[in-house]
């Protein structure tokens, strides 16, 4: 299976590369404006260098795609490397967007990685990822395409997110706040790694609608 992954080389596509490198049936190939040498150690991966605003490229690594996954995004705004929530999420998931739709129905399954319910203060996240959630409704064929929607995800590999999830997990054995916080609860990388590898399968995946209870899928 060929697998193109966009923001392979962030926090959520590397986990995933990771996991789906595994299966040494796939072919995973990272759209990405750098190389990145942490993962180039297994053979079924490969590094496509295009910046996907600017060229054209990463169209041919699209062309003969079983799945394509952007995972590309910001969790917050960078003033100082100039990066905001349309530069750096937006805009170019409407560009991979304009691009499927443009296949018809030669366009590849796709999954967008959205989010299940965001904070009032990261408005700016929210609002980017509703934009970008109308925009592939709007344009791509439903049989083709998926839409997950993971809670905040931690990892070891950075330990922060350890902390806040300890922190939040805590919050579920304290009466009334545990309401509050549920949807909140954080999702482990690996375990939603393996829910978008259940995806591609074709298998049912809890991740794929906003309603899940966290309390009863994440513990």
């Amino acid at each position: 299976m060929k697998i193109v992954i966009f923001g392979g080389s962030g926090f959520v596509g590397q986990g995933l590369t990771q996991h789906l490198a595994q299966d040494k049936n796939n072919e995973i190939i990272i759209i990405s404006r750098y190389a990145h040498t942490h993962n180039i150690s297994n053979t079924n991966i490969r590094w496509f260098i295009s910046d996907i605003s600017n060229d054209f490229k990463w169209h041919d690594a699209i062309s003969e795609a079983d799945w394509v996954i952007d995972c590309i995004g910001i969790l917050l705004p960078n003033p100082l490397k100039k990066q905001n929530y349309y530069t750096a999420s937006t805009r170019p998931a409407q560009i991979i967007v304009n691009y499927l739709a443009s296949l018809k129905m030669q366009q590849p399954q796709f999954i967008f990685v959205s989010a299940k319910k965001i904070p009032w203060f990261m408005y700016g996240y929210a609002k980017s990822k509703l934009t970008i959630e109308r925009d592939i409704r709007d344009k791509l064929l439903v049989s083709k395409t998926t839409i997950i929607y993971p809670t905040i995800i931690y990892d070891k590999s950075r330990s922060y997110s350890i902390w806040l999830a300890n922190l939040i997990h805590l919050t579920r054995h304290i009466p009334w706040i545990n309401q509050l916080t549920k949807d909140y609860q954080p999702i482990n990388r690996s375990l939603l790694a393996r829910q978008i590898a259940t995806i591609m399968q074709k298998k049912a995946s809890f991740i794929t609608t906003r309603s899940y209870n966290p309390y009863k899928e994440l513990f």
